[in-house]
């Protein structure tokens, strides 16, 4: 029998993911690609309040692979563990025995509700790396800001709009034939974001990861 946090579960990863990035998730491969999707999976699916054991039977791994994203998660602020009689009280609700499992909650929450949310492959473009950028020229004539502007498909994410990648906070006026025709992805959009230097950009990625969570205002 399949328990209303499955069912959640399900539901939220068929909401982020297109078609083709569900079958790279279950793939039976151990391609960085599928890692990838699986750490922001789980990432994802925690915010949510979705048991750890949950997690592991519908990402099909093991409860202690998402117990240690979990822990690095927790280590960054991003969630917290619930309390002993809370998160037994949820895993009743949920349908879970409380022994069984761990529920996490979002500490950070949305600061209203967002259009459109989607899972998205994350890069980054820095200043001097074109004739374009050197110059700090958008496709849109904006002027490109250092950390909060952002490169996007408009027809998926119209110029103008907030994107909200793990907290901080970017404005789409940017394209580029990369991001459209989503060359780091072969799947998911693709949000490129801007920094000054490659510095700037690569720490950026290393604390956002390859895929994550977008929210679109």
């Amino acid at each position: 029998m399949i328990s209303s946090a499955e069912v959640k579960a399900k539901a939220i990863l068929e909401s982020l993911l297109f078609e083709c990035d569900l079958k790279k998730l279950y793939a039976p491969n151990r391609s960085q690609e599928k890692i990838d999707l699986i750490r922001a999976s789980v990432a994802e699916l925690l915010k949510n309040g979705i048991p750890t054991a949950v997690i592991a039977k519908t990402l099909k791994v093991c409860q202690g692979s998402v117990q240690y994203h979990a822990r690095k998660l927790e280590a960054k602020g991003k969630i917290k563990r619930c309390g002993m009689f809370w998160g037994a009280v949820l895993a009743m609700v949920m349908g879970m025995n409380a022994q069984a499992s761990t529920i996490y909650i979002n500490k950070k929450l949305e600061r209203k509700t967002p259009k459109k949310v989607m899972m998205c492959r994350i890069t980054a473009y820095w200043q001097n790396e074109d004739g374009w950028t050197s110059d700090l020229k958008s496709s849109t004539g904006k002027r490109l800001v250092s950390g909060k502007s952002c490169a996007v498909d408009p027809r998926i994410i119209p110029y103008g709009s907030n994107v909200i990648v793990e907290g901080k906070r970017y404005v789409a006026h940017d394209t580029g034939t990369a991001v459209i025709a989503r060359k780091a992805s072969k799947g998911a959009p693709v949000v490129d974001v801007f920094y000054k230097t490659e510095r700037q950009a690569q720490r950026e990625m290393n604390r956002v990861g390859r895929y994550a969570r977008v929210a679109i205002e």
